[in-house]
């Protein structure tokens, strides 16, 4: 991947946006059979994680010489109710 990743050519582009899609599509098939996901660990793409910064729950959360790191604050519960809700109200 570090190869690649310093390669300059369209291919090497190719290659790494094709290995990131398949990841990711992997990541999510996995979560979506196990139900959760507590953690996913990618150290090999250039992450750094800046510790101060997870610790005062900001959203940027890699330091200045890593690839950007976002906490997407979410919350599923909600937006699984205002989903689901119409589906059991009485029809109009």
């Amino acid at each position: 991947m570090k190869t690649l990743l310093m390669d300059g050519r369209e291919e090497a582009r190719f290659a790494v946006r094709l290995f990131c899609q398949l990841v990711a599509q992997s990541v999510c098939s996995m979560a979506t059979l196990l139900g959760e996901l507590d953690a996913l660990a990618l150290s090999f793409l250039g992450f750094a994680l800046d510790e101060g910064a997870r610790q005062e729950n900001v959203l940027l959360i890699s330091t200045a010489q890593s690839l950007p790191v976002l906490i997407i604050p979410a919350n599923e519960e909600d937006l699984m109710r205002e989903v689901s809700m119409p589906l059991f109200s009485p029809p109009r």
